[in-house]
């Protein structure tokens, strides 16, 4: 287990070398990983940005995220949450996203109806990767 995070944290050093993103990074890599499960699975930018104690808005912090869903990294997945028409919420895969990115819209499961605001109302989240979860579970014993 020890083992998978050094060289998580190796490959995040290789990506970032030198970049002011590199330790928030690793920071955040790292206090995820001592994260209960069911604290990883609706994490905000603004929860991400408090665990790594930087601005919300600042371009460290996308940067870190950017890595952190990156393929080679694989430590969380965007997610979205929509709010339909009768107040139930819903989670939005990234594939389900990029459909309605492509299509324009998005169909409001109850209504029917499409949403063509999708920007407006749905809320980017982050959830671990399954990857990540194992290593979570290893790392929490």
């Amino acid at each position: 287990m020890a083992n998978a995070v050094e060289k998580k944290v190796e490959e995040i050093h290789r990506i970032l070398a030198g970049h002011p993103a590199e330790n928030i990074t690793i920071s955040i890599f790292l206090s995820l990983l001592k994260l209960p499960q069911d604290h990883l699975s609706l994490l905000s930018y603004k929860s991400i940005s408090n665990i790594a104690k930087v601005e919300f808005n600042s371009p460290e912090l996308i940067r870190s995220i950017t890595i952190l869903t990156s393929p080679s990294i694989n430590v969380l997945s965007p997610i979205f949450l929509f709010v339909a028409s009768d107040g139930e919420e819903h989670i939005i895969s990234r594939n389900q996203w990029a459909a309605a990115r492509k299509n324009g819209f998005l169909v409001d499961p109850h209504s029917g109806e499409k949403i063509t605001n999708i920007e407006e109302v749905a809320l980017p989240y982050f959830s671990s990767t399954s990857d990540f979860a194992k290593l979570v579970d290893q790392s929490n014993g």
